[in-house]
């Protein structure tokens, strides 16, 4: 198959830009949350699992990225090679999708209920029972290709592996990831805990201005739940993650959709999956820009990190 190889370079430099700034962004936020006791909550805890499976997203997608641009007479000689990438790609796609769901239920259940509940809730033992079943559950969507329900094979037009849609059960395949993602987490259920919070934090503000009316000592806080402000700019950040990953995958439905049992126009697809893979780039940066303590704790340890760096320079520059 003929390539143009200026495009395979551009592409594959800026894969590797948004993977390489994703990556470091995902990895800081692990950090953020382990080194800092004050980032220990079950929320922060779940928003490391997400920067967990987003760098394998970014990853695995580079990896994909690769073998049909660099490695193609490779993945046409290795089964193992073709396939593996795209398998490890949809599995940590399922993966993290999977956890906007909880973390909207992790801040519906913050603010609408008592904090000893929301404890017992998202205690340590049920956050680590929580996590694991996130990360081994979506493992049931690797099966079905093996059940001849979706097919993983070498595509002579993408140079590489990927899913065959062109066949009926490729494109329900497609349709049933797409759908249990995009529709059922992302168009039903999150959406449904997110407009219930902020109804209730609508409802709870409403109390204390009708409290402060009144002139009240009694009544001016909002609530048993008593909420702080940081848990509010946590809830916020936490949607903003959300819509930003619809707007990015929006687009790959869509085309899905309009081109039934049809290859897809390949550079309309490519740059729709570029902007849905970029979204796992995009969360990091939104907690730094939208969330003081993320954005504290970061900086901080980039700081130490740039002075530690630097004076073992110096110390090299003085022994020689």
């Amino acid at each position: 198959m003929k390539r143009n190889w200026h495009l395979s370079r551009v592409l594959v430099g800026s894969i590797f830009v948004v993977v390489t700034v994703g990556v470091s962004g995902n990895l800081l936020t692990v950090h953020t949350v382990l080194s800092s006791k004050k980032m220990r909550t079950s929320g922060n805890f779940l928003l490391m699992s997400l920067s967990l499976s987003d760098t394998c997203v970014l990853l695995f997608s580079l990896a994909v990225i690769l073998s049909r641009t660099l490695l193609a007479e490779i993945d046409r000689s290795s089964a193992i090679l073709c396939k593996m990438p795209i398998y490890l790609l949809i599995l940590s796609g399922f993966i993290s999708v999977n956890h906007l769901p909880v973390i909207a239920y992790n801040r519906y259940s913050i603010v609408t209920k008592d904090r000893v509940v929301h404890g017992r809730c998202f205690s340590k033992m049920r956050m680590i029972i929580i996590v694991t079943c996130l990360w081994i559950l979506p493992g049931i969507v690797l099966v079905m290709p093996s059940l001849e329900f979706g097919e993983i094979d070498f595509v002579p037009e993408l140079g590489g592996c990927g899913l065959v849609e062109t066949t009926l059960s490729g494109w329900l395949y497609t349709t049933f990831r797409m759908v249990s993602n995009t529709v059922v987490s992302c168009g039903l259920i999150t959406p449904v805990f997110y407009v219930l919070t902020f109804k209730k934090i609508h409802h709870l503000k409403n109390r204390v201005r009708e409290a402060l009316s009144l002139q009240s000592g009694t009544d001016l806080r909002p609530g048993p739940t008593g909420f702080s402000k940081e848990e509010m700019a946590l809830t916020r950040m936490a949607l903003l993650a959300f819509c930003c990953f619809v707007v990015c995958w929006l687009p790959t439905f869509v085309l899905h959709l309009a081109t039934f049992r049809m290859f897809k126009p390949l550079p309309l697809a490519t740059m729709f999956r570029f902007l849905a893979f970029s979204s796992s780039t995009f969360n990091p940066l939104i907690y730094v820009g939208t969330n003081k303590s993320f954005r504290r704790e970061i900086f901080r340890f980039i700081r130490q990190t740039a002075v530690s760096v630097l004076l073992r320079v110096l110390r090299l520059i003085v022994i020689q």
